[in-house]
């Protein structure tokens, strides 16, 4: 997985090899590695920088490997962890998952962060407030996911988390209250296939310039769906509290 800055100079890559890479695009289009950032004790799963790329979020393995219940400070090694765009320094450990992080991602105005889990689980955290200040305090979970979620993003308003499920669904969180809002549910491409393939990868962009979701199927398809229609054309009220509804939908391609 790879994530861009805004200026599309910093690129942040992650592997198995439980390092998370920040590499700098030069004039020439070509990419110098400007630091390894060492800290997670398993494979990196995901990584997100904050929209005015102070901060990047890297998600891991650790915590099946290290489940400790409590806070930690920033060298500890499960889960969730954010780092300085200064210092490539990590800032500070989240801790709270009791699985894999596979898919982190920041509101727009950089003040929460939402992961998701192996342990079928959504949370939003309120992010540190200033220079010194290393709090990050739960603000919302959501668990027990019939399915694991793939990735999760906000909408722009900050109301709203899309999170793009294993089961092949797309769902809409209220990231404030935590109720499904609705649910997508995408059916295969070829009619006769009898047993669903699941998806296995996804790529979510709610941003106006890419708002896309390409995803990769057990069966071995690549398959995008425009996401503008679909989360711009439902707009419930807060005080909405009916049950979510579903559609079914087909790929674009």
């Amino acid at each position: 997985m790879l994530a861009a800055g805004e200026d599309d100079e910093l690129i942040a890559t992650c592997a198995d090899d439980g390092l998370a890479r920040v590499w700098r695009l030069t004039a020439e289009q070509k990419l110098t590695r400007v630091k390894s950032l060492r800290g997670h004790a398993a494979g990196v799963h995901c990584v997100c920088f904050s929209p005015d790329r102070s901060l990047l979020a890297t998600g891991s393995n650790d915590s099946s490997r290290f489940p400790i219940p409590t806070c930690s400070p920033a060298d500890a090694c499960p889960g969730l962890k954010l780092w300085s765009s200064q210092t490539w320094k990590c800032l500070v450990t989240v801790l709270g998952h009791a699985s894999c992080v596979h898919a982190v991602a920041f509101d727009a105005f950089g003040h929460k962060l939402v992961s998701s889990s192996e342990d079928n689980s959504l949370r939003v955290w309120l992010l540190p407030g200033g220079a010194g200040d290393s709090r990050v305090s739960e603000t919302l979970r959501i668990r027990k996911l019939k399915s694991r979620v793939l990735a999760v993003d906000f909408t722009s308003c900050g109301k709203r988390l899309v999170a793009v499920m294993a089961g092949r669904e797309v769902q809409v969180w209220h990231a404030l209250k935590g109720t499904l809002l609705h649910l997508w549910e995408f059916s295969p491409f070829f009619e006769q296939v009898e047993d669903r393939p699941r998806w296995r990868t996804a790529a979510l962009s709610l941003t106006r310039s890419l708002n896309a979701l390409i995803v990769t199927d057990t069966a071995g398809l690549c398959l995008s769906y425009s996401m503008c229609c679909l989360i711009e054309s439902y707009r419930p009220s807060d005080s909405s509290a009916a049950s979510a509804s579903t559609r079914i939908l087909l790929p674009t391609t």
